[in-house]
C-alpha cells in the first residue's frame, strides 16, 4: 500500500480537518453576515463536523461567531434509494420538508442548512452498500468500475438553505468530472481489507475517496491532468465537494443574507414544490409538507450569480420584452428581420405578448416554466409542456419556448436552462424531449445531444394562416444525468 498522502492525513487524522478547510481560497478571511443569526444543520453528525468547520469563518452582525446546532432532517432520503432527482432536490427536501401541523415556529434570522452529495459512474448513482454485504461483494462491485483502463466519475455537491422567518430558500449545486486510472483486482482486495466495516458501509459503492490508494489513481479533474498547473487546487475542490463542503458555500450564504432580495414569493414562484406534487414517485409522505419558496442560484464564470426560479406574475412583461428584442435583433432570427417578413415577425411578437406568455405558463399541461435572473433582471426563460403519445406509448416533454437575452451569450445560460428542463422532465417520468428549433438554433441543439428528425411547418396557435418552418428534434431522457 502506498504511503499516506497529504490530503489523506488532513482529512482523516483527528484535529486536522480545519487545515484542509483552510486550503479553500474563499475560506481564508473571516466574513460578517447581517441577517443570519443562527444556523440549524439538518444532517447527520459526521457531515455536521465538516459543515461546522467550514462555517467557522462566519460572524453575525455583532462580530461574534454564528451559533449552530444539529438536527436530523425529517425527509427520509433512504426511502427513495437510487431514484433519479434533479440536482439540488435531495438537499432541498432535507431542509424544507416538515411534518404537517408542526409546532415549530419561525425564528428571526434562523437559517436551516442541509447538503447532499451524488456521485455517479457513468449514469449510475453510487449508493451505500446494502446491509449484510460482505467484503467480497464490495470487491466485486468495485472491480466492475475500477478494473477498466480508466473510469469516469461525476460528483454533484448540493447545499440548500431556508430562512425560516421569510420562508424563502435557495439551493446551490457544484459539479466535478474526474477520471481514475485502472486498478488490479489484488489492489482492490487489499484496499477493501484495509477499511473497517463502518467505513465500507458509509462509503457509496464502498469507495472511500480520501483513501491514499484511491487518491493516487485520480488522473484528471475537470480536464486538468495530474502534474499540470492547477491540479492540486482542483483536487482540493473535488474533495470539498465529495465531503459536501463545496467551494461556493459562501455564495449561498451571501445570497440568503441579502435582505433586499429575500422577499417571500407566491407558490407560483417555487421551483421545487410542483416537482414534489407531480413526481413519478411522491417524494414526500401524506403527513409531510414542503416549506418555503425556492430558487436555485448558479455562480457564473464572470463572477455574477444567476437565480433560476419558476415564472411568476411579475415576469410576464420582462419575458415578453426579452423575446421581442430577440426577434427584432438576434442573429438567429435574421430571417424575420427583412422587409418581406414583417407579418411573420408581428406574429412571433404577438405569440410572446405578456398575455400569451401568461397563458402558456398556466396551461394544465405545464412541465416547467423557468426564468433566469441576474440582479433581478430577466436574462432567459424556458417553457416545457408534458404530453402523452398514446399510440407510441411515450411520455413526451414538449419544449415550447427558450430565450436568452442579447448580450448574455457565452455565459452558458442557454445550456443551464436546457439542462434543468431536461432533468425536471426525467424526474417526472418523461422519456424523450421534443423541440421545434427555429432559425439556426438546430445546430446548437445538435451539439447538446439532440437528433434532427425533420423540418416541419408549425400551424399551431397564431401561425395557423401562415405556418413557419421549424426543425423537429428529439433527445432520449435516458442520456440525462
Amino acid at each position: 500500500m502506498e504511503a499516506k498522502s497529504k490530503i489523506f492525513s488532513l482529512l482523516t487524522e483527528k484535529g486536522r480537518l480545519s487545515e484542509f478547510i483552510a486550503l479553500t481560497a474563499s475560506n481564508l478571511e473571516v466574513e460578517q453576515l447581517s441577517k443570519i443569526k443562527k444556523i440549524v444543520l439538518r444532517t447527520g453528525t459526521r457531515k455536521a463536523e465538516f459543515f461546522q468547520q467550514r462555517l467557522g469563518k462566519f460572524r453575525n452582525h455583532e462580530g461574534e461567531p454564528i451559533p449552530n446546532e444539529v438536527r436530523e432532517s425529517v425527509w427520509d432520503e433512504d426511502a427513495h434509494g437510487a431514484a433519479y432527482m434533479m440536482p439540488g432536490m435531495r438537499a432541498t427536501l432535507k431542509s424544507a420538508v416538515e411534518i404537517k401541523n408542526s409546532q415549530e415556529e419561525a425564528v428571526d434570522g434562523e437559517l436551516h442548512l442541509s447538503g447532499d452529495v451524488e456521485t455517479r459512474h457513468g449514469d449510475v448513482l453510487l449508493t451505500k452498500a446494502k446491509p449484510g454485504s460482505s467484503p467480497e461483494d464490495i470487491v466485486f462491485n468495485i472491480a466492475g468500475m475500477l478494473t477498466k483502463e480508466e473510469s469516469v466519475f461525476n460528483v454533484r455537491s448540493s447545499m440548500a438553505g431556508l430562512l425560516k422567518d421569510v420562508n424563502r430558500g435557495a439551493v446551490l449545486t457544484e459539479s466535478h468530472r474526474f477520471k481514475v486510472d485502472k486498478f488490479t483486482l489484488d489492489e482492490i482486495s487489499e484496499y477493501v481489507m484495509s477499511l473497517t466495516p463502518q467505513q465500507l458501509q458509509r462509503a457509496p459503492a464502498g469507495i472511500l475517496w480520501p483513501h491514499p490508494l484511491i487518491i493516487s489513481r485520480i488522473k484528471e479533474i475537470d480536464g486538468v491532468m495530474r502534474g499540470e498547473e492547477g491540479f492540486e487546487q482542483k483536487t482540493i475542490s473535488l474533495f470539498n465537494s465529495l465531503l459536501n463542503i463545496p467551494d461556493n458555500l459562501d455564495v449561498l450564504l451571501r445570497y440568503l443574507d441579502n435582505v433586499n432580495i429575500m422577499k417571500p414569493l407566491n407558490n407560483d414562484g417555487n421551483l421545487y414544490r410542483y416537482l414534489v406534487d407531480s413526481a413519478e414517485k411522491p417524494l414526500i409522505d401524506q403527513n409531510e409538507v414542503i416549506k418555503g419558496n425556492w430558487s436555485e442560484i448558479i455562480p457564473l464564470s464572470n463572477g455574477e450569480v444567476m437565480s433560476l426560479e419558476s415564472v411568476s406574475d411579475d415576469d410576464f412583461e420582462p419575458i415578453s420584452r426579452l423575446a421581442e428584442n430577440n426577434f427584432r435583433n438576434a442573429p438567429n432570427y435574421s430571417y424575420l428581420q427583412g422587409e418581406d417578413n414583417k407579418v411573420e415577425l408581428a406574429k412571433f411578437i404577438e405569440a410572446n405578448s405578456p398575455t400569451n406568455v401568461k397563458q402558456l405558463c398556466e396551461t394544465p399541461q405545464q412541465l416547467c416554466n423557468l426564468v433566469a435572473k441576474i440582479n433581478d433582471e430577466v436574462v432567459g426563460y424556458r417553457v416545457v409542456r408534458k404530453r402523452v403519445d398514446e399510440e407510441k406509448q411515450l411520455i413526451i416533454a414538449d419544449g415550447r419556448r427558450m430565450h436568452v437575452a442579447l448580450g448574455k451569450d457565452g455565459m452558458g445560460l442557454g445550456t443551464i436552462l436546457l439542462k434543468r428542463s431536461e432533468q425536471i422532465a426525467k424526474q417526472q417520468g418523461c422519456q424523450i424531449m421534443e423541440i421545434h428549433a427555429t432559425g439556426t438554433s438546430h445546430e446548437w441543439f445538435m451539439r447538446q445531444g439532440y437528433t434532427l428528425k425533420s423540418q416541419v411547418a408549425n400551424g399551431r396557435g397564431v401561425f395557423k394562416d401562415k405556418p413557419s418552418v421549424f426543425f423537429l428534434m428529439t433527445k432520449d431522457m435516458e442520456k440525462v444525468v
